[in-house]
């Protein structure tokens, strides 16, 4: 399953940052092979992969894809106070990419339970930070194409794989899964002792709102 987000909603800054200071936030740091899950101990499990999807001949870049929780009666980010340089994360992960022309990375962050919004993509371009955003900045809330998602509390959750395309900006992005990849990424982390994981990929605000209604 592949979901494409067309550019005509995407409102991007070219200069924006995902910039933490690692003293002042709550950002989920990815778990290593040695981490182990408690189902019982009130967070969720939620593993995402990210490839880069650069067009031929295009040039590759590092960087960072970022996740906030949100109020979805609001539609408010709650979990981060913006997306420019400064920005303050509490229930938040970031998936930080050394260089996205690698293989594709699977990781693994424990999350409070609750919904959470794709907030940006952002490379890296020499001293420069250019970021594509998937929320509405003012007033900081979710759009009606912000890919979500929930998890629930002893919940282990596959939310799928990003394709993010850094070779042109904005970056364009596809949703999909890799099973296999999945497993082989499972097997690398035998101490999560997974027996039973959803498989969710990202879905817009709008079907999930539609399939609530």
């Amino acid at each position: 399953m592949v979901m494409v987000l067309s550019n005509a909603w995407r409102r991007w800054v070219a200069v924006a940052a995902l910039v933490v200071t690692l003293t002042s936030c709550m950002v989920s740091r990815p778990l290593d092979q040695t981490a182990t899950f408690d189902p019982a101990g009130g967070e969720g499990l939620v593993i995402v992969n990210v490839v880069e999807r650069a067009s031929s001949g295009a040039t590759l870049f590092r960087g960072t894809v970022a996740f906030a929780r949100y109020n979805p009666e609001t539609l408010a980010i709650t979990g981060a106070s913006g997306i420019r340089t400064g920005v303050l994360f509490r229930d938040a992960l970031m998936f930080m990419n050394e260089g996205f022309g690698t293989p594709q990375r699977f990781r693994a962050y424990k999350l409070p339970p609750g919904e959470y919004a794709l907030l940006a993509a952002q490379r890296y371009v020499g001293r420069e930070h250019q970021t594509t955003a998937y929320v509405q900045e003012s007033p900081f809330v979710v759009r009606d194409n912000t890919p979500v998602f929930s998890i629930k509390a002893g919940e282990m959750l596959y939310i799928g794989e990003l394709g993010v395309n850094t070779g042109m900006f904005p970056a364009r992005l596809q949703i999909g899964i890799d099973v296999p990849g999945l497993h082989q990424f499972l097997k690398s982390m035998p101490e999560l002792k997974v027996e039973k994981i959803a498989i969710r990929p990202l879905e817009s605000y709008t079907l999930v709102k539609n399939r609530a209604q």
